[in-house]
C-alpha cells in the first residue's frame, strides 16, 4: 500500500523535477516536451531524459510512471496550497461527461484527455499531491475500473460541490 509512512517518505520529490522544469530546461525543451502526443512519446524526447535523470534512483521506480508525470508537467504551475485536482476541475465548470471521459478512459487516453482539461483551465496545482496521482495512476487498473487516482479525482469533484 502506497499509503504508509515509509513508502511516503520514499516517494520521489515531484516538486524538485516541477522547478527544475521551470527553470532548469530550456524554453526550447520544454516546447519538445509539449510536442508529444502521449506519455509513451517522451521516450523519442531528449528533454524527457535531461528531466529525469537526476531524479531517478537506479532500479527504484519504472520510466513509465516518469513519463506519466512528465507529460503534464508543462500544462499545470506549482502552489503549496491549493486543493486538489478534483475540487479544481469542479470550481473551473468542468463538466461531468469531461470527467467522466477520463474516468472511464484507459491509458494512454486518459491522461491525452487529462491533458486537454489542463490546457483549459491552467490550474496551480502541488505537484507532491498531483505528481504522486499521475506516479501511481495506473496502479489497481487490473482489479478495479479505474485506479486510486482516478477514483480521488472523481470523489473531489462531486464532494466539493455543493
Amino acid at each position: 500500500m502506497i499509503g504508509n509512512e515509509q513508502q511516503k517518505s520514499e516517494l520521489p520529490d515531484f516538486v524538485g523535477i516541477k522547478k527544475y522544469f521551470d527553470t532548469r530546461l530550456s524554453s526550447g525543451q520544454r516546447k519538445d516536451l509539449k510536442k508529444a502526443n502521449s506519455p509513451d512519446d517522451l521516450t523519442l524526447i531528449p528533454a524527457y531524459y535531461q528531466l529525469i535523470k537526476n531524479f531517478i534512483p537506479t532500479g527504484k521506480w519504472s520510466r513509465e510512471r516518469w513519463r506519466q508525470v512528465v507529460y503534464l508537467m508543462p500544462y499545470a504551475s506549482h502552489s503549496e496550497k491549493t486543493p486538489n485536482l478534483g475540487v479544481l476541475l469542479a470550481r473551473a465548470g468542468v463538466r461531468e461527461a469531461r470527467l467522466f471521459q477520463i474516468i472511464r478512459s484507459e491509458y494512454p487516453n486518459d491522461f491525452i484527455q487529462l491533458r486537454r482539461i489542463l490546457q483549459q483551465i491552467k490550474p496551480s496545482v502541488n505537484w507532491q499531491h498531483f505528481g504522486k496521482q499521475l506516479f501511481f495512476w495506473l496502479d489497481g487498473q487490473e482489479m478495479h475500473k479505474q485506479g486510486w487516482a482516478k477514483r480521488q479525482i472523481l470523489e473531489d469533484y462531486y464532494l466539493s460541490k455543493k
